[in-house]
């Protein structure tokens, strides 16, 4: 978010934050290195690594940072912070965003270096800047909120939309708010705020995981029947019923073409929704971890695209399931050709509902 007066707390970062992460950052590698005779493995290599790494995206961002190309220093930060995580980042990268005038991006990044650094020694200045901030988002006629989770990664519906992954961080109006939280494998959960105009706020919840089906375990319980007769001494002995007659033939045929199509429908739709499920996952993933928001709202979008994808593919092979189910019971309890029905015959119908795009399974006697 824009905002013409642009309150500016220095040209340049913090000497004293700068000086945090790059003693940070230096001694960590040499640290690691001394340590790796006694315990040597690709892990600790990775680490060693990524803090290297991250060293060079911050003097990058540094030098950008001097050279008033804020964008990039932001950037840089950004992937020094996600190699290896350093509160002080989020304050550098809050002044980056300031001076580039983006009141609620430095508003938010400040606000994360305080959550971070509860106990941070600067924190009544931080404080300050953040409350100035704050009354220029009021004069807009919005204010900010974050929503946090435990676990992190659950989709946040704001007032009936959809708007992100926790943490989400987002501008909206004073008042009375509904947010939803949902996450594989936890209970959605609800929770209503109160926005003030003039002060943000963090609304946290913990996610409820579901309970696992209870499992139920079945005696084995050993067979005590008579033995069965030898077939070599009873296959000349025909099978008689109580009148002394031979049982009646209880014919039945074999499952049609329409069942196993049934069936392979059936089959490729969970298979379709498998594929898509998995897609889904694979970008809520990069939704998460991207490092910019409007790169993790796009992929939010995709994610949410193939959940609905996947969901009636599955509402379509549940329904094509219980169809062939219905088919193969028909066909192996029908009367052999050329003998009169027993009992009523049925007929089987599939209609689709395309507004919900859904199935409806209709058995008509006759």
């Amino acid at each position: 978010m824009q905002c013409d007066e642009n309150p500016k707390f220095g040209t340049r970062l913090r000497h004293e934050v700068g000086t945090l992460v790059i003693a940070a950052l230096m001694l960590a590698p040499a640290t690691l290195v001394a340590a790796e005779p006694l315990a040597p493995g690709a892990g600790q290599r990775a680490d060693d690594l990524a803090r290297v790494q991250a060293k060079e995206r911050y003097k990058k961002g540094v030098e950008a940072y001097g050279a008033g190309r804020y964008k990039d220093a932001i950037d840089l930060f950004l992937e020094a912070n996600r190699l290896s995580p350093e509160p002080s980042l989020s304050y550098n990268i809050g002044v980056a965003y300031q001076d580039m005038g983006d009141v609620a991006a430095a508003m938010r990044w400040f606000r994360d270096y305080l959550r971070r650094i509860p106990q941070a020694q600067d924190r009544v200045e931080v404080e300050k800047k953040v409350d100035e901030l704050q009354q220029h988002l009021r004069k807009t006629g919005v204010q900010q909120v974050t929503v946090l989770s435990t676990p992190e990664g659950a989709t946040v519906v704001v007032d009936g939309r959809p708007v992100g992954v926790t943490p989400w961080t987002g501008e909206i109006p004073p008042g009375t708010h509904n947010v939803t939280l949902q996450l594989r494998g936890h209970a959605d959960a609800d929770k209503r705020f109160e926005l003030l105009e003039h002060r943000a706020m963090d609304v946290e919840v913990v996610l409820a995981p579901l309970a696992l089906p209870a499992t139920s375990t079945v005696p084995v319980v050993p067979f005590q029947g008579t033995r069965v007769p030898h077939p070599a001494k009873s296959a000349s002995v025909p099978a008689t019923t109580a009148e002394g007659g031979t049982p009646p033939d209880r014919g039945g045929r074999a499952p049609g073409v329409i069942t196993w199509g049934m069936f392979g429908v059936s089959a490729a739709a969970f298979a379709g929704a498998l594929g898509f499920e998995l897609a889904r996952r694979s970008a809520e993933s990069d939704a998460r971890d991207y490092p910019t928001r409007v790169g993790a709202l796009e992929r939010y979008d995709t994610m949410v695209s193939r959940q609905s994808t996947a969901r009636i593919l599955a509402g379509v092979g549940a329904a094509t399931l219980i169809a062939g189910g219905a088919l193969l019971y028909f066909d192996l309890t029908r009367e052999p050709p050329g003998k009169a029905p027993a009992a009523a015959r049925a007929r089987i119908g599939v209609g689709w509902n395309a507004p919900g795009c859904g199935a409806n399974v209709i058995i008509r006697f006759f």
